[in-house]
């Protein structure tokens, strides 16, 4: 799997030349491990971000940072917010893990969602599709990495990845 990101922030980046100025660098930084840039900054591939905004964040901006990077975002308010968010990230590496070989498993939202219910996770179906978003983003990053066929041509019917 992919390495990525995990940025805890505020959402609310500072530059002496303002606050306009500080979101342009951070976006700018997004592109550099996005799939729009990563070549450029001499990484192998994309790396994804996943933004966990702490209290009053700019949603707008993790949203945005996620998007460049086909990572995810949530906001967080407390201590079990944020526990919760790491588990399920741990939990999407094991649905992975177990479904490895098998494609239609790997694809299909209600096996993932049949997996975390066994493991007692009740997940709200925004949630869940924000996870299978970001577990295909994994798989297309993966089979781009590895040339493999068959997860490439899923990755361009489902998800649309760019084809090496």
């Amino acid at each position: 799997m992919t390495p990525r990101v995990i940025l805890m922030t505020d959402g609310k980046p500072t530059d002496s030349a303002g606050e306009e100025e500080a979101k342009k660098k951070v976006l700018g930084a997004a592109i550099a491990f996005g799939p729009a840039g990563f070549k450029e900054v001499g990484l192998p591939f994309s790396v994804p971000i996943a933004c966990v905004g702490c209290g009053d964040c700019d949603i707008a901006l993790l949203q945005a940072i996620a998007k460049l990077t086909n990572g995810m975002y949530v906001v967080v308010g407390n201590i079990a917010e944020l526990s919760t968010f790491f588990r399920r990230q741990v939990l999407l590496i094991r649905f992975a893990a177990k479904f490895a070989s098998d494609m239609e498993m790997l694809r299909s939202q209600l096996a993932l969602a049949a997996f975390l219910a066994e493991l007692g996770e009740a997940v709200e179906s925004a949630e869940l599709e924000g996870m299978m978003q970001l577990l295909l983003a994994m798989l297309c990053l993966s089979a781009l990495e590895e040339g493999t066929q068959q997860v490439t041509c899923m990755c361009i019917s489902v998800y649309h990845c760019p084809t090496t």
